[in-house]
């Protein structure tokens, strides 16, 4: 048995989704789970994950940073559409980004014509930067 996260009813501030659920790996952030919840400050996703559904974090206006590990291969459509305040980006090396909109402020074309390396990527001033960490 896997574990979908297929919806969130905290108040928000700073997630962390756990690895595992009543001892069954949690895999995947399914579409709008985490969809307008602007009390979200940042968001820590587990080793488990390998997919982010469309829309899953879209409108978390409030979203500052977010860790996206290495084991995500995918990232749907407008996944982080309208997370107008997210200006830190942790994540894996050769993650799918499935269109130009799933972040942002170009993070997706940024992080493309970057190579699509691990690290921090940081959203300062109208432009993005890169730190490998």
């Amino acid at each position: 048995g896997k574990v979908t996260i297929t919806g969130y009813k905290g108040k928000g501030g700073a997630v962390v989704i756990p690895a595992t659920i009543e001892g069954k790996p949690v895999v995947e952030i399914y579409s709008l789970a985490f969809e307008f919840c602007t009390g979200l400050t940042s968001i820590s996703i587990p080793a488990s994950v390998t997919s982010i559904g469309p829309a899953a974090f879209m409108g978390c206006t409030g979203l500052t940073s977010v860790s996206i590990p290495a084991s995500v291969t995918i990232i749907w459509n407008s996944a982080f559409k309208g997370c107008t305040g997210l200006t830190s980006i942790r994540i894996g090396a050769n993650v799918i980004l499935l269109s130009g909109n799933d972040f942002e402020n170009g993070f997706g074309n940024y992080y493309d014509t970057n190579g699509k390396k691990a690290g921090v990527y940081t959203y300062r001033g109208g432009a993005w930067s890169y730190a490998e960490r």
